[in-house]
């Protein structure tokens, strides 16, 4: 057998794997991803054992608590990042909300994002903006996607009061991948986090982000990953973990004293979770 035949073949298995590819031709365009068997019928597994042992009950708890840190330490060797710098969440639209509504925002600040992102980010800038008295503009990086340079664009359109870039890793609209690493470099050095809608790279892209300096990093389960939909994770660079406050606070997220009062957060990525057990199972 050649090794072009041993490909297909192999291919044809994987295939096989994803009930959703058996009657159709396929083409994942980033809405949603197909999911393979195993992962439904991890699902029903889960959802079938909980009713079994008894939901919101200490074995329950006890049961789901290293389920949960297993989906953690998963996702973290995907991307090549520490566990602790991963937030479990529902899609990527809460993790950039997270990091979006976490900055201590003042009146003056400005916050550049560029003429291709999400509709969803472009609004919350608009309620920032409103709410703040902060100013948004855009950077055009559309224009470069087949010529020219985006680093260089978005160093020009910097200033001193600039707390937060906002940039997609792949443009959902035109395709292009940016080049992360050249741009984290250039808001580091002008005193910006930097934030990423990954919606489209994280599961199609290898990653380490770790190497790419990013500040936020927002992903889906449910795109590239062919994972559920309500699977996502917010990547929070440690440096940038004490200026990031919680924008949802749950008893997930924080500390208690021996009265059940709230005292502190978290010290790592679960600080900005607020998810119901339910996904937390579905997650691990």
């Amino acid at each position: 057998m050649t090794s072009i035949s041993v490909a297909q073949t192999k291919l044809h298995s994987h295939r096989e794997q994803f009930p959703a590819l058996a009657n159709k031709t396929y083409f994942n365009y980033g809405g949603q991803g197909p999911m393979p068997q195993r992962a439904m019928d991890a699902i029903a597994q889960t959802q079938a054992y909980v009713q079994q042992i008894g939901p919101f009950g200490n074995e329950a708890y006890r049961w789901i608590a290293p389920q949960t840190q297993a989906a953690r330490e998963a996702i973290a060797s995907e991307l090549y990042a520490p566990s602790e710098t991963i937030t479990l969440t529902q899609n990527v639209t809460v993790g950039c909300n997270i990091a979006m509504w976490g900055i201590d925002w003042h009146s003056g600040d400005h916050l550049l994002l560029s003429d291709c992102e999400h509709p969803g980010v472009i609004a919350t800038t608009q309620e920032i903006a409103r709410r703040f008295a902060v100013e948004v503009t855009t950077c055009p990086l559309k224009a470069t996607l087949n010529e020219g340079d985006p680093v260089t664009i978005i160093a020009q359109h910097l200033r001193p009061n600039t707390r937060l870039v906002i940039l997609s890793h792949v443009f959902w609209n035109t395709g292009q991948v940016l080049p992360l690493d050249k741009i984290a470099e250039v808001c580091r050095n002008n005193h910006s986090f930097l934030l990423i809608d990954a919606a489209q790279s994280a599961g199609l892209l290898p990653l380490n982000l770790t190497e790419l300096g990013v500040d936020f990093y927002a992903f889906t389960g449910h795109k590239w990953l062919c994972g559920p939909a309500g699977a996502g994770g917010l990547y929070v660079r440690p440096e940038a973990r004490e200026s990031l406050k919680p924008t949802f606070i749950g008893l997930n997220g924080i500390v208690v004293d021996n009265q059940s009062q709230p005292v502190d957060w978290l010290p790592d990525g679960r600080r900005y979770e607020c998810l119901h057990w339910l996904i937390r199972c579905i997650l691990g």
